[in-house]
């Protein structure tokens, strides 16, 4: 699966209707997760302003034309549809690298204060694509 962030924005025109509420992006966003699913997709979550008329969906699905085909079962735009990868702070602090690589975790994890774990763990969470 590839991740997904598709954006909507009032300026635009992608976003719903002018005087939508919380309760009725709720509801809309409900049928979006069951559309996505129907084409083989998730949702994953979203980051909205009501009031500014502004979103942020992240999905995930096979490629950007089955989250664009989710859309167009709610005739609904958006601005773009953008496949992105995760990074975390993990994936930022380059000693972890160095510490698996050197067979150390326990020292990366007694500096960061977390339970050693072998990598295929960091990559089954999801941290490393």
């Amino acid at each position: 699966m590839k991740y997904f962030i598709d954006t909507h924005d009032k300026a635009k025109g992608s976003f719903p209707a002018e005087d939508i509420t919380d309760g009725e992006f709720i509801r809309l966003y409900q049928k979006f997760e069951k559309a996505l699913e129907e084409v083989g997709g998730a949702d994953l979550g979203a980051h909205v302003n009501v009031n500014t008329r502004k979103a942020f969906c992240l999905t995930k699905g096979p490629d950007s034309d089955a989250i664009r085909r989710a859309h167009e079962k709610l005739d609904l735009p958006f601005d773009s549809i953008t496949e992105v990868r995760r990074v975390t702070g993990v994936d930022l602090r380059p000693e972890l690298d160095w510490c698996f690589a050197n067979g150390m975790e326990s020292r990366y994890s007694q500096k960061y204060a977390v339970a050693p774990m072998p990598l295929s763990r960091y990559e089954d969470a999801g941290f490393f694509f």
